[in-house]
């Protein structure tokens, strides 16, 4: 029996689940490319919000079938050399499913829970994100809605490493991170190797938290999982914003 689909079909599910610092769920999807065939099976999901940007779906249609093309065009070329050698092929899996992180009247905040098995013992998987500026029409850096990348780091590194760095200890059954230093995975990863999530409500409203996203191999070893990292919306950050930004954002506890 090929499991691969069930695979596939379990990390579509994990896409969903909900836990702490996790964004908010959005409801489903009006947009679904899916499929299966013998060298692909693939997903593309988005919702309503998106939709309603054409040029923003447009561009998520346009990559993801582009990467659709390749891993087509791979998973041929591997099948074809496994059938050649007497290896079992099984079929290449591909994920992309946006939901909302955040909405206001200026930005949009989305998250893109990525899967991919090209083979290989395991399926890889991931967060990005992406904050659409509605009056430019165009996809903003983070950075640009403050006018330097040091701002976040200078308000939020220390909140976030020791905050993972409990986190860590939770799942490691109380072992400090800190305290194995040889460790691979014992550093504080730097801001730019996460990725950083506004979040608010999916409805509507000012966003009151950033969610900092770790994937596997940023902050520990596959087997931990994704980590995330929900720290509250700061006067010091409202204050430090653009004012076209300022009230997408709101201060929170």
């Amino acid at each position: 029996m090929d499991i691969r689909p069930l695979i596939f079909a379990a990390l579509l599910a994990a896409c969903t689940a909900t836990g702490p610092g996790a964004v908010p769920s959005t409801p489903p999807a009006v947009y679904e490319d899916e499929g299966q065939s013998p060298l692909l099976n693939w997903s593309l999901t988005y919702p309503a919000a998106v939709a309603a940007i054409p040029p923003l779906a447009d561009s998520l249609r346009a990559v993801f079938a582009r990467e659709k093309a390749d891993n087509f065009a791979t998973a041929a070329t591997d099948q074809a050399e496994r059938s050649k050698q007497g290896y079992p092929f099984h079929s290449y899996e591909l994920a992309n499913a946006f939901a909302i992180a955040g909405s206001t009247p200026a930005l949009l905040s989305i998250t893109n829970e990525w899967m991919a098995y090209t083979g290989g013992a395991h399926p890889n998987h991931g967060t990005t994100a992406i904050l659409w500026d509605r009056p430019a029409g165009r996809a903003i850096a983070l950075s640009e809605l403050t006018g330097g990348v040091a701002v976040l780091d200078r308000l939020y590194r220390d909140a976030f490493c020791t905050a993972l760095t409990a986190e860590r200890a939770r799942r490691r059954g109380g072992v400090d991170a800190a305290s194995a230093p040889g460790d691979l995975f014992s550093a504080c990863p730097k801001l730019a190797e996460l990725t950083v999530i506004p979040a608010g409500s999916a409805a509507g409203g000012p966003m009151t938290r950033l969610t900092f996203h770790a994937d596997p191999y940023v902050a520990g070893p596959y087997v931990e999982g994704n980590y995330d990292i929900a720290l509250p919306v700061t006067a010091a950050f409202v204050a430090s914003l653009k004012p076209a930004y300022q009230a997408s954002f709101a201060a929170s506890p």
